[in-house]
């Protein structure tokens, strides 16, 4: 019949439409805790900076496509070191970091880190104190240029 396996639908008079809020969200309160609102992010490995390469993220792709029911793979790496950060977009709603870590500073190897709708943690980072992050590792296309980013999921202040 169409549409995928997350997908519901049903019919409803127009009439009715107060009535059945009513009584879905009467469901929802009965049926939800507090704590199952709560996200969860889960973190598949912690890596050093350092193993983050093009052969690392070709690597990744072999498990693609990601989705529903495969999510890409998220990596955690601790005492990251700051060098720079700016809000993006025309309201300031993303944060974009540089970092880099002790095996990373050797290799000279800095990251672009982007925070989508992250901009309001700006204030609360500091440069040049370590941190721990959540990231998904991406390859950036823009105006001609390829590398390597991290797309953050948390950051650990």
């Amino acid at each position: 019949m169409g549409g995928h396996p997350m997908a519901a639908g049903f019919t409803v008079e127009t009439s009715k439409l107060k009535l059945l809020q009513n009584r879905l969200e009467q469901a929802i309160e009965d049926k939800l805790s507090q704590s199952l609102l709560e996200r969860i992010l889960i973190v598949d490995a912690e890596i050093p900076l350092m193993v983050i390469t093009r052969q690392f993220w070709d690597s990744i792709q072999v498990f693609a496509p990601f989705g529903i029911g495969n999510y890409i793979p998220v990596f955690a790496s601790k005492n990251v070191n700051i060098t720079d950060k700016r809000l993006l977009g025309a309201e300031g709603k993303h944060l974009k970091l540089k970092v880099n870590d002790e095996d990373s500073l050797h290799k000279n190897q800095i990251f672009d880190v982007v925070g989508f709708n992250l901009g309001h943690l700006y204030s609360k980072i500091s440069l040049h104190k370590p941190v721990d992050i959540a990231y998904a590792v991406d390859l950036n296309q823009w105006n001609g240029y390829t590398n390597l980013q991290l797309k953050l999921k948390d950051i650990i202040i």
